[in-house]
């Protein structure tokens, strides 16, 4: 029923758009890969620049967590606005490594492998990392655009269309509250997470 009467609006006006997944799962260079692929170690760099950043500014662990990972999907969101279209998996994988990248950084702090001068000094090395990253990136992007004809990606259909905005949302909606509450209490997470899941699981089955 849904279905039916969302097919009757077009769908770019209210959806984010996600391109195929990718052919190769794991892309040794700057492009999309299934899963991983150059992008990958900047924005792993961009979650330690974040954590960083949480550190100077001398917040909770919580905090930092929780608004880096929440700034990491409305990235992905913002680079679907600005047609950088990705497949979902990729996008969702680009969150999961950035916020390694914000854990990463907080446990060498947490464990005292290096002061908040040391974990800031390591965040500003691998924000010029994923600056040097972005530029090399975006350089040999648009040189590719300038040498030859930008392939047309085929577009998506609305029932895939649908079920990848459920997944993106639906990843978003599990993990974002789910850390705080991790940390306040992990069964209470673990609650969460089951249900979340399940409803993400039930609303991708009926989007057939």
């Amino acid at each position: 029923m849904l279905v039916t009467y969302l097919s009757t609006i077009p769908y770019t006006t209210y959806m984010f758009l996600f391109e195929r997944a990718a052919r190769k799962p794991v892309l040794y260079g700057f492009g999309h890969g299934r899963y991983l692929d150059a992008w990958s170690l900047v924005h792993f760099a961009s979650g330690v620049s974040i954590g960083g950043i949480g550190i100077y500014f001398g917040l909770s662990t919580t905090i930092i967590l929780t608004c880096g990972l929440l700034f990491l999907f409305l990235y992905e969101l913002f680079e679907s606005l600005l047609h950088i279209v990705e497949g979902v998996e990729n996008s969702i994988l680009d969150v999961v490594v950035g916020f390694l990248g914000i854990v990463a950084i907080i446990t060498v702090h947490s464990f005292g492998y290096a002061t908040d001068v040391g974990a800031v000094t390591i965040a500003a090395l691998f924000a010029a990392l994923g600056l040097s990253g972005l530029y090399v990136g975006w350089q040999r992007h648009l040189r590719k655009l300038t040498m030859r004809p930008a392939k047309k990606r085929a577009k998506r259909g609305l029932i895939a269309t649908i079920r990848d905005n459920i997944l993106f949302f639906g990843s978003a909606a599990i993990s974002i509250p789910a850390v705080s509450m991790f940390i306040a209490d992990p069964k209470l997470s673990v609650l969460w997470f089951a249900l979340t899941a399940s409803v993400v699981h039930v609303l991708l089955h009926s989007a057939r």
